[in-house]
């Protein structure tokens, strides 16, 4: 069951995301007279948008140095830290500097001998080498990320918003709406590959149906409303460049879960680092653009796919237009910055899952103001949505559901029973404490009688990956 602050982090993400994605649309509704022509055309200028983004997201990494450093007091406005996994300061004995294998009265005494061990962040890999010993790690510390760490999530967003540009510019536009729904399930098909994620049936069953939910909504269109002036191969085209957007969001969110937790970086740091690359990445096209003949895929009377000039322009013959242009900029940091949230404390299934909603109160909005035509079948697709998502959620229950789902083991506090053996001196030392499954918490003393090999006490946590079980080892000689 969610916390409290993470149904507060969704519904915020949700309504964001509601506002970002009226203020793209409402601007294709507008004709505006520009700089090139008398005649007022449709304000189409996707990549300077693009780029005043991606430049608020490079402002995010200074506006986060000043909190995290608490320069002219910004630290007060410091928030969303995680707890680190594990505890600080435990005590163990330090195994290389153990004396020769002699007595017990030669083992130094546990008290004297800490190993300041560190806690990992969630995602943090370890290679599994049978062929050394386990041993403690002595002043471990969370290793810092290198710059170059945050390059692939840009070019992901980047090659992302390129691909639907030019797909959606070349198939119908509910071709969109018809295939966004594959982004889940590729998601969800990278956490198994890349997260080494255990899905539940329900949740499988959850992603498909909400994917079907979005088929169906989209290939009402094209019963109901076939445009003119579209060739067959184009159509295709079209169709496949928009399963590749998707394809690339879904990497970049499942690469920042990753990296995210590994590194136990706090997300306006990862999105104004994010946003360093975007800022070059999306100049270095948006010079392209303003200077590249593209006819076939522009509706500017330049015939270029941008010019900056008619956009100055147009945001200044058109107040709409502007409040839609500034608008968009703000609700897309908002947007991505609570599901980056969602990304670290949920994962990236389940951001993509919530964003899903979006569609459905999308579709009764631009309904409401005439934006969009009604069809009665897109009732049964947008219907379906929601109802994956309760799937997914294990709100709405199914049948044979839980195949496949992790079962809920109660994890002993394994830190409670070292701090009471080794700093308390060990009032019952062969008394062995027993978790609620009837697994023995507390054998210490009878391993200390073997000082050929180290004791070792598992503390890993439930749910979490299977890859960082060997960094949750605690060794005691």
């Amino acid at each position: 069951m969610p916390s409290i602050n993470a149904i507060i982090t969704g519904l915020a993400f949700l309504f964001f995301g509601l506002l970002l994605v009226l203020c793209d649309r409402w601007p294709t509704k507008i004709t505006v007279q520009g700089s090139k022509t008398s005649k007022a055309h449709q304000f189409d200028h996707l990549f300077l948008l693009w780029f005043f983004k991606q430049t608020v997201q490079f402002l995010l990494l200074p506006l986060w140095f000043l909190i995290d450093r608490n320069i002219l007091g910004f630290g007060r406005f410091k928030h969303g830290e995680v707890q680190p996994r594990g505890r600080k300061n435990i005590p163990l004995v330090d195994v290389n500097n153990l004396p020769n294998q002699g007595g017990a009265d030669e083992l130094p005494n546990a008290q004297n001998q800490i190993i300041n061990e560190e806690a990992d962040g969630a995602g943090d890999q370890v290679e599994d080498n049978h062929d050394i010993p386990l041993l403690p790690k002595r002043n471990r510390r969370i290793q810092k990320p290198s710059a170059l760490l945050y390059f692939p999530a840009a070019f992901f967003a980047q090659a992302g918003v390129l691909l639907l540009y030019f797909g959606v510019k070349l198939t119908y536009e509910s071709s969109y709406i018809m295939l966004k729904g594959t982004a889940a399930f590729f998601t969800a098909l990278l956490s198994m590959a890349f997260l080494a994620q255990q899905l539940a049936c329900y949740v499988w069953f959850g992603v498909i149906v909400a994917t079907m939910g979005f088929a169906v909504s989209g290939i009402s269109d094209y019963v109901h409303n076939v445009p003119d002036g579209y060739e067959k191969y184009g159509i295709a085209a079209g169709d496949l460049l928009i399963v590749m957007s998707q394809i690339m969001f879904a990497t970049q969110i499942i690469y920042e879960e990753k990296f995210i937790r590994k590194y136990s970086i706090h997300p306006m740091c990862f999105l104004g680092a994010e946003g360093v690359y975007g800022f070059f990445f999306s100049g270095i096209f948006l010079i392209l653009f303003n200077v590249l003949d593209l006819v076939q895929y522009s509706t500017l009377p330049n015939g270029k796919l941008e010019d900056v000039a008619d956009a100055m322009y147009q945001l200044g013959n058109s107040w709409e237009c502007a409040l839609s242009f500034l608008g968009s900029i703000i609700f897309y940091i908002f947007y991505t910055y609570l599901g980056m949230f969602l990304i670290r404390d949920q994962g990236a299934l389940p951001r993509i899952m919530v964003e899903t909603l979006l569609w459905t109160v999308y579709w009764a909005i631009a309904l409401a103001v005439k934006w969009d035509g009604f069809f009665i079948a897109q009732v049964p697709g947008l219907c379906v949505i929601p109802i994956g998502v309760l799937i997914y959620s294990h709100i709405l229950v199914i049948p044979f559901g839980s195949c496949g789902e992790k079962p809920d083991v109660q994890v002993p506090d394994i830190y409670a029973a070292l701090d009471a053996n080794v700093n308390n001196g060990e009032d019952n030392p062969n008394q062995n404490e027993q978790d609620g499954n009837g697994h023995i918490v507390n054998e210490i003393e009878e391993q200390r009688e073997d000082h050929d090999a180290p004791l070792m006490v598992d503390v890993h946590q439930n749910g979490e990956d299977d890859e960082n079980q060997n960094d949750d080892q605690l060794l005691l000689p």
